[in-house]
C-alpha cells in the first residue's frame, strides 16, 4: 500500500467540501485529514497518484487538487499524525 497527499488548490468551498466527502467515502478507513485542504490516504500499493484521482473524481476535472507520492516526512504535527504514519508502515 503506498500513502498520498492529497491538498486542495481550489478556492471554491463547496467543492473542498466536496472534495472531503468523496475521501471519506473512498477511503473510509483510509484516510487522514491533516486541514481543511489536505489529506492522507493510503491506496493500493501499484497505483499512481493518477489512480487515486480516478478513484475520487472519475472523469470530472472541475475540482482542483495536487495528489502526490508520500514516501517520507518531517515535520510538526500531532501524534495522531504520527501514529497514524506509523501505523501504515511509512
Amino acid at each position: 500500500m503506498t500513502i498520498f497527499a492529497v491538498i486542495a488548490t481550489d478556492k471554491n468551498e463547496q467543492k473542498i467540501n466536496k472534495l472531503n466527502t468523496l475521501i471519506s467515502s473512498k477511503y473510509a478507513d483510509n484516510h487522514l485529514k491533516l486541514d481543511d485542504k489536505s489529506w492522507l490516504v493510503f491506496g493500493a500499493e501499484s497505483i499512481q497518484p493518477k489512480g487515486i484521482f480516478q478513484d475520487l473524481f472519475g472523469d470530472d476535472t472541475s475540482i482542483s487538487c495536487l495528489i502526490v507520492p508520500f514516501d517520507a516526512y518531517w515535520g510538526v504535527q500531532s501524534k495522531a499524525v504520527w501514529d497514524w504514519l506509523k501505523n501504515k508502515g511509512l
